[in-house]
């Protein structure tokens, strides 16, 4: 029996049948909630992994500008030191 405010109504299909489907309803939001949940978290390793890619490009990139300023420094000191010579 299901109580109401005043008295009591025994339980029928028609009053079982909406508790049932508010039961469902009930488990598929909670099961909503943890795919939810899922999805968020690996969203947010998934950031966290982009996030160390680009440091370790953006480091890269600094070595790569460092290794060229180095070449075009040994190039200057390379074309001076050639500039000494004379062809005949």
């Amino acid at each position: 029996m299901i109580s109401v405010l005043r008295g009591t109504v025994s339980s029928t299909p028609f009053t079982r049948q909406p508790v049932s489907h508010i039961n469902n309803l009930s488990t598929q939001n909670a099961t909503a909630a943890e795919q939810q949940s899922a999805v968020t978290e690996w969203i947010n390793r998934s950031m966290v992994h982009i996030r160390h890619m680009v440091e370790e490009r953006v480091q890269s990139g600094y070595a790569t500008e460092t290794n060229t300023q180095s070449l075009l420094n040994a190039n200057a000191w390379v074309i001076a030191l050639m500039s000494r010579f004379k062809v005949q």
